[in-house]
């Protein structure tokens, strides 16, 4: 497995598919860590665009704020701003360990 200094180095990853370069890279956030994926699409002059696709964070990263989670944001169609939201694990100020998943649509 990549040490976090190798994946910090190299912050992309591309994959070529038949719907576009898939791109995964690092988020510009260091308050909320995690992995943007989108996909490198074409319009119909050439121009290269990116679909965002999915984001995995973590929210806040920041040890003095009272609630954090692992949530995966999801973009349906042509939506600026995610249509749909996934937490995997979540903990709480008045909670010493709470850890559970919750979807929100």
């Amino acid at each position: 497995m990549p040490k976090l200094d190798e994946l910090n180095a190299a912050k992309k990853i591309e994959i070529s598919t038949i719907f576009g370069n898939l791109i995964a890279e690092l988020s510009g956030d260091p308050a909320y860590p995690g992995i943007n994926i989108c996909v490198e699409r074409a319009d119909e002059e050439g121009n290269k665009y990116n679909k965002q696709l999915a984001l995995v964070e973590a929210t806040p990263n920041i040890p003095t704020e009272g609630e954090h989670s692992l949530r995966l944001l999801v973009w349906n169609g042509d939506e600026e701003d995610f249509t749909d939201s996934f937490t995997f694990l979540e903990t709480r100020s008045d909670e010493d360990s709470d850890e559970y998943a919750t979807s929100q649509r």
